[in-house]
C-alpha cells in the first residue's frame, strides 16, 4: 500500500506552494485534476489552459519536476485526451476513473500509443480509480492492462473533508 499526498491545485501560483511544500519530503505527489463535468469542482489547470499549455509543449516544465515525480488523478469528462496531455506534461502515473468512460479499452490504447514503452528510462504508470459503490466487476476485465488500482474512500470525489 502506497500513501500518497494530493494536492487540489486552484491556480499555478497555489499548486507552486504546495508542491514546495512536499517535494524535498515524498517521491511522489498526486495532482487532482477536475474540469467542473465530471465531477463539481474545478482545479488547475481548467481555466488555465495557457499555463499548462507551455507545460505539454514543453516550454515550461512541471512545478519541481526535478525534485519529486507526479501522478494525475483524472476526475474529468474526457480522459483520452487527458491522458493525452498528461503524459506530455511528465507524469509519472496517470490515473483514469472507471466511471468517466465507457470506452476504457480506448483509454488504455491511447496510453500505449502514447507512453513511453516499459523498458525505457521513463516508465510512466496508468491506474484505475473505481468508487465505492461502484462494483469490482467493473474493473475486473482491464486490471491486466494497468499497473495499479486506486480505491476511493469517499462517496463524493472532488471533495475534501469527507469521512470515510
Amino acid at each position: 500500500m502506497e500513501i500518497i499526498p494530493a494536492i487540489m491545485p486552484k491556480s499555478m501560483r497555489d499548486l507552486k506552494e504546495k508542491m514546495s511544500r512536499v517535494a524535498a519530503i515524498v517521491p511522489l505527489v498526486q495532482v487532482d485534476i477536475m474540469d467542473g463535468i465530471f465531477v463539481s469542482e474545478k482545479t488547475w489547470p481548467y481555466g488555465f489552459s495557457e499555463e499548462f499549455k507551455q507545460i505539454i509543449v514543453e516550454k515550461e516544465g512541471f512545478p519541481f519536476w526535478d525534485q519529486v515525480d507526479f501522478e494525475a488523478d483524472l476526475m474529468i469528462s474526457d480522459p483520452v485526451r487527458g491522458v493525452e496531455e498528461w503524459i506530455s506534461a511528465g507524469a509519472r502515473r496517470v490515473i483514469v476513473h472507471i466511471e468517466s468512460t465507457e470506452n476504457f479499452p480506448y483509454v488504455v490504447d491511447t496510453f500505449k500509443s502514447r507512453a513511453p514503452a516499459k523498458d525505457s528510462l521513463f516508465n510512466i504508470e496508468l491506474g484505475v480509480a473505481i468508487n465505492p459503490d461502484t462494483p469490482n466487476e467493473k474493473i475486473a476485465p482491464y486490471i491486466k492492462d494497468v499497473d495499479f488500482v486506486q480505491c476511493m474512500g469517499i462517496a463524493k470525489i472532488g471533495f475534501q473533508s469527507q469521512p470515510f
